[in-house]
């Protein structure tokens, strides 16, 4: 069962007193667990922030991507290394995104740019069909 919609519906109408089933349901083992504690309202809200927690609802990378954080780790990249000079040398492909940070960093090294904190670089994934479809670090 997902929640994060029904969480997100809740804070956003939290003016809407109608009775929402799922809601109820997914809440009712919860609700009983904190029986005691201040109003139906509060333990609700407090029963919507443990699901939460506990649920790993909302993958953060989502915010921000078509992928899961997961997959941004796992996916192909192409790596991009940029000189303190501004040039750009394309150092290969590389699988997950620790793999091109460590080409990265190990070409920086390689170029005793190491200890240089001008150089940088772009994992650069490799996803629907886009040799550069979104950049990462």
């Amino acid at each position: 069962m997902k929640f994060c919609p029904n969480i997100r519906s809740f804070f956003s109408n939290s003016h809407n007193t109608s009775f929402h089933p799922t809601r109820q349901i997914a809440l009712a083992p919860v609700n009983s667990a904190l029986g005691g504690i201040g109003t139906m309202r509060t333990r609700t809200t407090l029963s919507l922030l443990i699901i939460a927690t506990l649920s790993g609802c909302g993958d953060e990378c989502r915010e921000y991507s078509d992928f899961s954080c997961k997959e941004i780790e796992r996916a192909p990249y192409n790596v991009y290394f940029y000189y303190p000079s501004g040039g750009e040398e394309y150092l290969g492909q590389a699988d997950g995104l620790s793999q091109c940070g460590s080409l990265a960093h190990g070409f920086a090294s390689s170029k005793n740019l190491s200890g240089n904190g001008e150089w940088s670089y772009i994992c650069c994934m490799r996803a629907k069909g886009s040799e550069c479809y979104e950049k990462h670090r």
